[in-house]
């Protein structure tokens, strides 16, 4: 049997989220008589997506008591990165070498004969 992850991510303004297995589920409804909290995958509306689970708490200490979550094959997990992405952009993005860049940068179109040249030529083996 696969391990269930379950994490409550609260927020300064509006309500939790959970994340069960990578997947986000926005808070939905909780019974007054029930401490039973309900939540509903974050793409319930943009991808008709029908997962849903439900806790015991809305703490970070909350037991996942149902819906190991059906999602449908569209529905995306949101996974999540430990590395640390740039935050400012780098002058040269596709080197990861900077010697390598500095010595592809351009070619220099003085180099570069052009064909008109070679028709004006007087020498006729040039055209050979």
């Amino acid at each position: 049997m696969d391990q269930i992850e379950i994490e409550i991510v609260k927020r300064s303004e509006g309500n939790p989220f959970l994340f069960v297995n990578q997947y986000k589920f926005y808070y939905c409804y909780s019974y007054k008589t029930n401490t039973n909290i309900h939540w509903q995958c974050k793409n319930f509306k943009k991808l008709k997506c029908k997962g849903t689970a439900i806790t015991n708490s809305i703490e970070s200490n909350a037991i996942l008591i149902s819906g190991i979550p059906k999602h449908k094959r569209t529905c995306i997990p949101n996974l999540q990165s430990n590395v640390p992405m740039p935050t400012a952009p780098t002058s040269m993005p596709y080197y990861s070498d900077p010697i390598a860049a500095t010595t592809t940068t351009s070619v220099s179109t003085a180099a570069t004969p052009s064909v008109s040249s070679f028709i004006d030529s007087e020498d006729p083996n040039m055209l050979k």
